[in-house]
């Protein structure tokens, strides 16, 4: 297995296989959260969830996130968060520092949904 990044698991996204193109042997499980914001709060909430971010990444079982806005100035955002597995995932998300994420986010939360999923196989570029 290749990898410099957090536990030896290379950069997020690429599973045990190092990047390389193909099945992955142990598949990334990645949670996909949608967030409509109230209007005019994007500034804050970008700012607030990069301070949550931070301290996401110190959470062993997690291998990195992303914040994505949708086209056209909506006030809607993605995070892509991914996990070493499943049960990592699932400690955290009952762990008392997610429930207070939850909450500082909240404020600026008026819908949002959430889909969980496991990467099977990567194409590299």
């Amino acid at each position: 297995m290749s990898g410099g990044g957090k536990n030896g698991r290379g950069k997020s996204g690429e599973g045990e296989n190092g990047g390389e193109e193909g099945p992955v042997s142990e598949g990334v499980f990645r949670a996909v959260l949608r967030m409509e914001i109230r209007p005019g709060t994007g500034p804050e909430f970008e700012r607030t969830w990069a301070g949550i971010a931070r301290s996401i990444s110190a959470e062993s079982a997690n291998l990195g996130q992303w914040l994505l806005r949708e086209s056209g100035g909506a006030d809607v955002y993605y995070v892509l968060t991914d996990w070493t597995d499943e049960a990592g995932f699932r400690k955290f998300e009952l762990s008392e520092p997610h429930v207070r994420n939850r909450e500082l986010l909240g404020r600026y939360r008026q819908a949002g949904s959430m889909e969980t999923m496991t990467l099977v196989h990567r194409a590299a570029p």
